[in-house]
């Protein structure tokens, strides 16, 4: 690759994406034409019958089009598309991907900032700016009581602190820049098809062999979220492929032998409290995964001569320690925060925690701060609300300072707590009752519930 100018192949996968081309290839074409190193674009198209392609030759008669005829998922199409580039970096695009005239230079001196980078990914934002941001491409993980978390850092001032080239745990498949030969040497991995954690693995795989995927937040992309995968499968089969996908991701990459050990133990639980949190089909998850267990294995075995980082290495990156952490706010969409949490905090999504009958939290202040902040919403079924009053208590450092009704929509508690100079706060919150959706007759998930909650701060 040269060292000061390398070239550059924008790829775009599709299936079934006109709309989504006629929204997005301006950008894309505008942003080529800024870095005057770009070689091409190239349009693969997963086997589209929407008049894609007829599109694409009519309006952008300089894009290549390598037509597949078939839809070859996001694995299959991705590296047919980087096996036909010519460019030193490929630029891996999703269809559903506006992006910033200026986005492609900082991907590139992302490359010479360390040695041995094997991706560097735009900042991603909500095309929609009303939509509360799920992804930012600033990625980190977890490896706790055997089971792997990921997740996005999505609060935007700490990511204005961070280096202009962060370690990034995996580089999102639709809005990152490979280096291309690096990306061959590994591809992606088919075993994930039809989609989800395959940029996860791929990403992983880069960092055992000693490569570096870094995270450029100066480079700016704009994303519709799942917005092909959601028309063509819906939320629920996406999220059921994510949770088969992450055993898979495990017993295909996990290789430290106390990790292993840990993931064994643990795994009679981590089903069970999947079928009581999400209902019985999360059995049917897991024996679908497991069927492709010998494919794990097998790859397991091909790819350990490669590795120079083991598995514990790589998570002391992005992990947190065991002890409560000194931090004065506690983000969903941070992070999992299991050191400065107890009590019933259920999961919902990375960026959110339903609470049970009393949850409590522990939160450090450096200065003197006045005022506890808890944000969330109401997630109690209408049909209850109407029938009773459900109430909340907060309480600081066993005191209650705060309790009112909860309503439905958003939850805003804003209360002085006085004088916390350095010492850590204990914040516990508690409802007067809690619903349960499988003795109401309207779903499988057997716990018992509160309130949402998303954050909770000292300032």
């Amino acid at each position: 690759m040269p060292a000061d100018d390398p070239s550059v192949s924008i790829i775009v996968l599709n299936w079934d994406g006109k709309e989504l081309l006629k929204a997005n290839m301006p950008s894309v074409a505008k942003a080529a034409a800024y870095y005057p190193n770009t070689r091409e674009i190239i349009v693969v198209d997963n086997g589209s019958t929407d008049d894609s392609v007829d599109f694409l030759r009519s309006k952008y008669p300089q894009v290549k089009i390598l037509e597949l005829g078939k839809n070859m998922r996001f694995t299959g199409g991705n590296n047919a598309g980087v096996e036909y580039a010519s460019g030193d970096i490929v630029i891996l695009l999703n269809n559903d991907m506006w992006v910033g005239e200026k986005f492609i230079p900082p991907l590139i001196n992302g490359f010479k900032s360390r040695d041995n980078v094997f991706a560097v990914s735009s900042q991603v934002y909500f095309l929609d700016k009303n939509k509360r941001r799920e992804e930012s491409g600033l990625t980190k993980a977890w490896f706790k009581k055997g089971w792997l978390l990921t997740g996005h850092v999505v609060d935007q001032e700490k990511i204005d602190k961070v280096n202009d080239y962060e370690p990034a745990f995996w580089a999102g498949g639709g809005s990152t820049a490979f280096d291309r030969k690096k990306f061959l040497e590994i591809k992606l991995d088919t075993l994930y098809d039809p989609f989800y954690l395959e940029d996860i693995d791929i990403s992983y795989q880069a960092w055992k062999r000693g490569y570096a995927n870094l995270f450029a937040k100066n480079s700016k992309v704009y994303h519709m979220h799942r917005a092909t995968n959601r028309v063509k499968y819906g939320d629920d089969y996406i999220d059921t492929i994510r949770e088969r996908n992450t055993y898979l991701f495990i017993w295909k990459n996990i290789t430290d032998l106390p990790m292993i050990i840990g993931h064994i133990f643990r795994l009679p639980f981590i089903v069970s409290e999947a079928v009581r949190e999400r209902g019985r089909g999360e059995f049917a998850v897991f024996m679908a995964a497991l069927k492709e267990l010998p494919q794990c294995i097998a790859r397991r075995r091909a790819n350990r001569r490669f590795y120079r980082l083991r598995d514990r290495e790589i998570f002391a990156m992005f992990s947190q320690s065991t002890k409560p952490q000194p931090i004065s706010s506690i983000d969903f969409s941070f992070g999992d925060f299991d050191e400065n949490i107890k009590g019933n905090w259920y999961s919902r999504e990375l960026n959110y925690r339903w609470i049970g009958k009393s949850a409590t939290c522990l939160l450090y202040s450096s200065n003197k701060r006045s005022k506890l902040i808890i944000s969330g919403c109401c997630g109690i079924p209408q049909q209850l609300m109407q029938k009773k009053q459900y109430i909340i208590s907060v309480y600081f450092n066993n005191k209650m300072c705060a309790r009112l009704p909860i309503e439905k929509g958003e939850l805003n508690i804003e209360q002085d707590v006085g004088d916390t100079l350095k010492q850590l706060n204990e914040i516990r919150i508690e409802m007067n009752d809690t619903y349960n959706n499988n003795q109401l007759g309207i779903g499988e998930d057997i716990r018992d519930l509160g309130v949402i909650i998303n954050k909770v701060e000292i300032i």
